[in-house]
């Protein structure tokens, strides 16, 4: 469930970002258009920078990211308060035999 909502969170504020980041991308590339009096060369730079970045991101920053992103998530998809899983399949074991066991007391006594 927690996984879910951090899911759902991440989603609705990363595209409110995408939104943000679109719209400030279009008004520096119509105010570089200004500048340089040619609408294409504003958004050439505009992607150029943003090529820059992600050359950038690829070389330096791939691992601290996915070092990142492997720490928050795994936080949220193994909490701590969860049972692990073998203790989980021990309990549903014990209660399984346990229902059993009350089964062959009731059929013992309606028979006889």
């Amino acid at each position: 469930m927690k996984g879910g909502i951090s899911l759902v969170n991440l989603l609705v504020y990363g595209s409110l970002f995408l939104f943000v980041l679109l719209f400030l991308s279009l008004g520096a590339a119509f105010w570089l258009a200004t500048f340089f009096e040619n609408v294409y060369a504003g958004f050439l730079l505009i992607g150029a920078f943003y090529g820059i970045i992600l050359i950038f991101m690829f070389i330096f920053g791939r691992k601290i990211i996915e070092r990142k992103m492997l720490h928050k998530f795994s936080g949220v998809l193994y909490d701590e308060d969860d049972l692990d899983p073998k203790a989980l399949a021990e309990e549903e074991i014990v209660e399984y035999q346990k229902t059993l066991e009350d089964e062959a007391i009731r059929k013992a006594d309606i028979s006889k």
